[in-house]
């Protein structure tokens, strides 16, 4: 398990080699190695596991066959790949929701978190040490040409992905580990590693961790019938974010076009501009997808191609290159259609069900991961690249499902 979890951070590493250009060839090892621990699994306790699914287990397994109707719909090249790709990242869920039958439990995950939020901590600042020190580019950094407010920049994405992954992967974590281990004064050095390795990434889903921090504290002094209010600052935080991603203010020294940002919108003095952001024509042109195919949409993991396939320069700027889907919801009404609805629905449904469990459970701490996990997903699907192929996404749901299970066994056990 601690490999698993470990594996999310370095995926620069891991994921040398694609096939199909999509499916990677660490989840394909990963399939084989849990199909060899299965088989020393009684086949009475796998049948009961099936019968006893959770509402987080029926809710992803709902998502995966509402995906795969999609895909076969369709079926695009593109589409099938990525779809085999979301199943092999759900053995990341499977392997983590289910370890307590291999004999881990909770405690045991949340100290291979903490190892990771070292991990990710170390290879940034050396990463950004060697940089200054030989003024050379390395694997730990993405430069940013223009990069709003800051101009030419290098972020820190350590071995992960990118520097948006990252950010997210470490709200996460931190999560896990500020929760699962006994709260002292260790606890505040992990906070402040996940700090400075969130701020040398230089992204805007820096705000997630700034709202984790802040759910954190407000949660210790607010009771369970105070989670609307909470609620309610999640919403606003949210939609400031959602602008912040979508538009910058911008000064005349980074007037120039770049692939991620467009022309003056609103001029609000001689100096001050505000700009779009790379984010908003990519959800421009999703809605616009979406318009021209309302019914089916164009199908899942079929945006970059329609944007290649594109030729209207007002809807998609030909300067930009094009893009994945970086925003769940217009990329599931352009890939899904009026399909998505019933996407939008299922998580509505089934989310509902799943809080009302936990509090009938009466695990304030349980509570507490789960409701601040679920508002970090939510801001990060809205800018992370392709939000379901990030294996740490996987593993953080596991991780819900496995806390789930182990409080409703202990709970039925004292019943």
């Amino acid at each position: 398990m601690g490999i698993l979890i470990l594996s999310s951070c370095l995926t620069t590493i891991i994921n040398i080699e694609r096939l199909f250009g999509r499916v990677e060839i660490f989840e394909i090892i990963l399939l084989f190695t849990f199909s060899f621990y299965i088989w020393k699994i009684p086949n009475s306790i796998l049948l009961n596991q099936i019968k006893k699914l959770n509402h987080l287990d029926q809710l992803l397994l709902t998502l995966l066959l509402i995906y795969t109707f999609n895909v076969f719909y369709h079926f695009t090249k593109s589409g099938i790949f990525d779809l085999i790709t979301l199943y092999l990242l759900a053995i990341s869920y499977l392997v983590i929701s289910r370890s307590y039958l291999l004999g881990v439990n909770s405690k045991d995950l949340s100290t291979w978190y903490k190892y990771a939020i070292i991990l990710t901590f170390i290879t940034s600042v050396i990463g950004y040490i060697c940089y200054f020190w030989t003024s050379e580019m390395n694997i730990t950094l993405d430069q940013y040409p223009n990069y709003p407010y800051f101009g030419n920049i290098y972020r820190s994405q350590g071995l992960t992905i990118n520097p948006n992954s990252l950010s997210v992967l470490i709200s996460l974590y931190i999560i896990f580990t500020l929760s699962l281990l006994e709260f002292n004064t260790k606890s505040f050095y992990y906070i402040l590693l996940s700090i400075i390795t969130i701020t040398l990434t230089l992204t805007k889903e820096m705000v997630l961790i700034w709202f984790v921090f802040f759910i954190f504290l407000l949660i210790k002094f607010f009771e369970k019938k105070n989670l609307k209010l909470l609620n309610l600052l999640g919403i606003i935080f949210l939609l400031f974010y959602i602008f912040s991603i979508n538009f910058v203010l911008c000064y005349e020294d980074c007037f120039d076009k770049t692939w991620s940002l467009g022309p003056s919108i609103v001029q609000i003095n001689e100096n001050l501009h505000l700009r779009p952001t790379g984010y908003y024509f990519l959800s421009k042109v999703e809605f616009y997808f979406f318009s021209n195919h309302p019914i089916m949409g164009i199908g899942f993991g079929n945006v970059q191609h329609f944007i290649m396939n594109l030729s209207n320069d007002m809807i998609y700027p030909t300067y930009m290159p094009p893009l994945e889907s970086h925003t769940l919801l217009s990329g599931i009404l352009a890939q899904f259609g009026y399909f998505s609805l019933l996407i939008i629905l299922t998580v509505v449904i089934y989310s509902k069900r799943l809080f009302k469990d936990i509090i009938l459970l009466k695990n304030k701490n349980l509570l507490f991961i789960f409701f601040t996990t679920f508002w970090v997903l939510i801001y990060a699907s809205f800018g992370l690249v392709d939000f379901l192929f990030n294996r740490h996404v996987w593993i953080s749901l596991g991780t819900l499902s496995l806390l789930y299970n182990e409080q409703y066994f202990k709970t039925s056990q004292l019943q």
